[in-house]
């Protein structure tokens, strides 16, 4: 299958999304799929990540996606049109696949453009991939329900996210690890500092942390590239994730997959990912690590006897009957 992913991913750091689709590309090649990064009449399936084209900060606009769903390109230029005027051309491009990214308004605090384009574009497309149930309830809340959809959770590079040879066993202090590409202080940047200050207990951040913030005791490692991220979570006993509505955290996928149990906030899909493998954080601290200390060696066997189902090539599979049936579905339209 010749297959576009409209998102010009980066070698460098530049968060989940990006890591995700440079690793969906690469298991797609080498399961003998032609993989390219500009839409044309030459692929069968465009997969449109969210609203955006990649690293570079090049917003879609729902003509662009228009545009390639009627003629197969979709130029800089198509952004000034309304979606109606190249429905007016009929339908010459290829299958589209939207990935939707999380509902801007919940996550980020304000939605604005951003949601309002996302959801124009999944009315575009004809099969719409949501990264997890929350994500999915997320836009059923603002009414957006897409008529071909499923859900795909995100997954790491084995090659880069594998376990340490010598899986954790927590001495007197439990070493926890947070990731955040984004500032947002809606990652639990707050509950991280005051997590810090607990007995026994350090923590690692890779990222960018909040200004706004004051990081305590908390150790900043600064931004990283994927293989140096994999290397401190093999260093770590657990991850820490704290972030509130998040849609589908890669960063828990890329923990489970290194065998690291988790401790989440309840909150967006985070327990949909990490409940089998880790215990809740909440509000007594200390108490929260206590659970997790108790149950480490279970969630620990778990996660490693689990491990595949957090791996890259099961999702790419998932992904192909995906555009598969995108295909289809364009062949009755």
């Amino acid at each position: 299958m010749r297959i576009c992913i409209w998102y010009k991913t980066t070698e460098g750091p530049w968060g989940g999304g990006n890591s995700f689709l440079r690793s969906l590309a690469s298991q797609l090649e080498k399961n003998g799929h032609v993989v390219v990064d500009s839409p044309s009449t030459a692929v069968e399936v465009v997969l449109v990540n969210s609203w955006t084209t990649g690293a570079t900060e090049r917003y879609l606009s729902p003509g662009q996606v228009a545009s390639v769903r009627a003629v197969g390109k979709g130029p800089s230029w198509t952004r000034r049109f309304p979606p109606s005027i190249f429905g007016l051309l009929g339908r010459r491009g290829p299958a589209l696949v939207h990935r939707v990214d999380g509902v801007a308004e919940l996550y980020r605090g304000q939605g604005g453009s951003a949601d309002r384009t996302q959801f124009a574009i999944s009315s575009l497309a004809d099969v719409t991939v949501f990264q997890s149930e929350y994500c999915r309830e997320s836009f059923w809340q603002y009414n957006v329900r897409p008529g071909a959809y499923c859900v795909i959770h995100n997954a790491a590079d084995p090659s880069v996210f594998y376990p340490s040879e010598r899986p954790a066993q927590p001495g007197e202090i439990l070493r926890m690890l947070a990731t955040s590409w984004s500032p947002n202080p809606r990652k639990g940047f707050a509950i991280l500092a005051q997590l810090s200050e607990v007995p026994n207990v350090e923590i690692r951040f890779i990222g960018k942390w909040a200004a706004e913030i004051e990081p305590r005791k908390v150790i900043l490692l600064g931004v990283m590239k994927a293989g140096q991220i994999a290397d401190q979570l093999r260093q770590s006993d657990a991850l820490v994730h704290a972030a509130k509505n998040e849609p589908s955290s890669n960063t828990i996928m890329e923990a489970l997959a290194c065998g690291l149990p988790v401790l989440y906030m309840n909150s967006g899909a985070n327990k949909e990912l990490a409940g089998d493998y880790g215990v809740e954080l909440t509000d007594d601290l200390p108490g929260s690590v206590e659970n997790l200390r108790r149950q480490f060696a279970l969630l620990q066997e778990r996660t490693l006897s689990n491990r595949s189902d957090f791996l890259i090539p099961t999702a790419t599979a998932r992904y192909v009957e995906a555009f598969e049936r995108a295909t289809e579905i364009r062949g009755v339209r």
